[in-house]
């Protein structure tokens, strides 16, 4: 039952005055004037962030360029090249280490910037969905282990980013844009496609075919941005880069799909890229999502409810398209017109509010501000378990996409910038494959994201001091677990149903929560209302139980070794017959 190894390494909003800004392949939504091929170098040159964000809700205020510049040197350190023009010569800082196949610019440097500062990004279960569309694997899933298992310096930043409080599936965790940069930059590095930029020359040396800038001019700029981005997306997909050492941890203990299927894994990589390109193209929406009070407790039985509610607001910045979409869009034949954000439909997710409490109602669209807000209620404890129980914290989450009428539209430039028809140089057939495969599914991935978490508090039952040896176990029971806080003070369920037979009992459980074990088999026994129990989970993990049996309730400890590290961990558990 041990969450996954993110955990307790600082959350997202925490890491924004540190890694705002580090970003991923974007070229719209800047609000400033294009970068021109040769452009000022200068921090700010272009079109990078030229002024703090005004009032942004969730984006500190004092946002601005240094931001970005600190964003760039930190891509930097992880072998990405950012270049403030297509054109240029050479990347703004020197990559350091080995290098990636990934190429931004800094435009797009600075639109995720806004995307992390503003808790967005893309959710779990549509990335995966995106991917499998696509002919690859569970982009979740992986993403899991490799923050867990790879131990590089992206995936450092990568766990940094991703949020250790979604821990109840992969899938339901919100992925922003820079923390797939970092595993696609982790999955290419030594890739025989390296692009490298040579006297205004884009070449994808892999496939040996160069792309002329300036052969682009007929287009313009936009054929530019599109000849840049269609290039740096084909030294991904067409990547020869040996598998990572570190995947074959991650196959072990999180993606199985991966074993012995190279070609899944290079499938899915290039889906991931694929779907960052286009997403992050389209982002001009940012989402904050605040809760109403942060840390709430289980309603006590006979009193009074325990409610809680979460407020979207939506900042949509000085403009709805920037020069270089618009200009793009012009050669795409699309007409993208701004759609009014009021009535935009509202997706709420709540599941990361189980076990511990459930929706009200929800406003499933934004209203006159802009604004919308979801409502819940707490779970319901014993007045026993509120006074003389154990008190555990655990941590609820709520996440939130706004549906933006104009993605369709929008859609079509995108395609047009990324498969470079823009520039008149397609990108390879890998590329144009996958993305004919992925498209129907990149709508939901266009549409802005954002989460926040909860803290919850509850209490475990008591133990009675005086057990009951005639006591019996056979039925169905229903519990709760909890990490020690050394370990995040992750929490979650499970239900099992036992037959006792003497003092031997068996069965079977399963769990819920934020862990490599979901389902196996249950046996132990039980004397004089101590109970000594153990399961195995799929023969992966085999967990210890201790405690104490009294008439309808159960609590006690547990004890197992950690996924995806050769390290004892133990907790607390509780149960109750149904």
């Amino acid at each position: 039952m041990i969450p996954d190894r993110g955990d307790g390494r600082p959350g997202r909003r925490g890491l924004v005055t540190v890694v705002a800004g580090l970003a991923l392949v974007a070229v719209a939504c800047s609000g400033g004037a294009p970068a021109q091929p040769g452009g000022s170098a200068e921090p700010g040159g272009g079109s990078g962030l030229s002024a703090p964000v005004p009032g942004a809700p969730g984006v500190n205020e004092s946002f601005s360029l240094a931001d970005v510049d600190r964003a760039v040197a930190d891509l930097a350190a992880i072998g990405v090249d950012v270049r403030l023009a297509p054109s240029d010569a050479g990347p703004a800082v020197p990559p350091t280490g080995e290098p990636s196949a990934v190429r931004l610019l800094r435009s797009q440097v600075r639109n995720m910037a806004l995307e992390l500062a503003a808790g967005g990004g893309a959710f779990g279960a549509n990335l995966d969905a995106a991917s499998q569309a696509a002919g690859g694997g569970p982009v979740s899933a992986l993403l899991a282990g490799w923050v867990a298992e790879a131990g590089t310096p992206a995936a450092a930043l990568g766990a940094s980013l991703i949020d250790g409080s979604a821990r109840e599936d992969p899938a339901a965790r919100i992925y922003p844009s820079i923390a797939l940069t970092a595993f696609v930059a982790d999955a290419t590095r030594g890739a025989g496609a390296t692009a490298v930029a040579s006297r205004g020359r884009w070449q994808a040396t892999g496939r040996g075919v160069s792309m002329v800038l300036t052969a682009a001019k007929a287009s313009g700029f936009c054929g530019e941005v599109s000849a840049f981005v269609s290039a740096a997306l084909d030294g991904v997909v067409e990547s020869d880069a040996d598998l990572p050492s570190w995947l074959a941890k991650v196959i072990e203990f999180y993606a199985p799909q991966f074993k012995d299927d190279p070609a899944l894994f290079r499938r899915t990589v290039g889906a991931i890229a694929l779907m960052t390109y286009a997403t992050s193209l389209g982002r001009p929406w940012s989402l904050s999502l605040d809760a109403d009070p942060s840390a709430v407790a289980y309603r006590v039985e006979g009193g009074d409810a325990v409610e809680g509610e979460v407020n979207l607001s939506v900042w949509r910045g000085p403009n709805v398209y920037d020069d270089e979409i618009a200009a793009c869009a012009e050669l795409a034949a699309a007409q993208l017109a701004s759609s009014p954000v009021k009535g935009s439909a509202v997706i709420w997710n709540t599941s990361g509010l189980a076990p511990h409490a459930q929706p009200l109602s929800a406003v499933g669209s934004l209203d006159d501000d802009e604004s919308a807000s979801l409502f819940y209620e707490t779970a319901t404890e014993s007045k026993e378990a509120a006074q003389r129980g154990t008190p555990v914290t655990a941590q609820m989450l709520v996440s939130v996409a706004v549906e933006r009428a104009e993605i369709r539209k929008l859609a079509d430039v995108v395609e047009s910038i990324l498969l470079g028809d823009a520039a008149g140089s397609p990108v390879g057939p890998a590329a144009q494959a996958l993305y004919a495969a992925m498209r129907p599914k990149l709508d939901a991935l266009a549409f802005p994201s954002a989460f926040t978490t909860i803290d919850v508090t509850y209490h475990t039952p008591p133990a009675s001091p005086s057990p009951n040896p005639s006591d019996g176990i056979t039925g169905t029971w229903d519990g709760l677990w909890q990490n020690d806080q050394q370990w995040g003070g992750a929490a979650g369920g499970f239900t099992m149903v036992v037959v006792q037979k003497g003092k031997a009992f068996s069965g079977t459980i399963d769990v819920t929560g934020p862990t490599c074990v979901r389902s196996g088999t249950v046996a132990g026994t039980v004397e004089n209302g101590r109970i000594s129990m153990g399961w195995v989970a799929a023969g992966i993990r085999d967990v210890a139980f201790e405690g104490t049996l009294t008439g309808s309730t159960m609590a006690g400890t547990w004890t197992m070794t950690a996924c995806g590290v050769e390290q004892s961990i133990s907790g607390t558990w509780s149960a109750a017959r149904q």
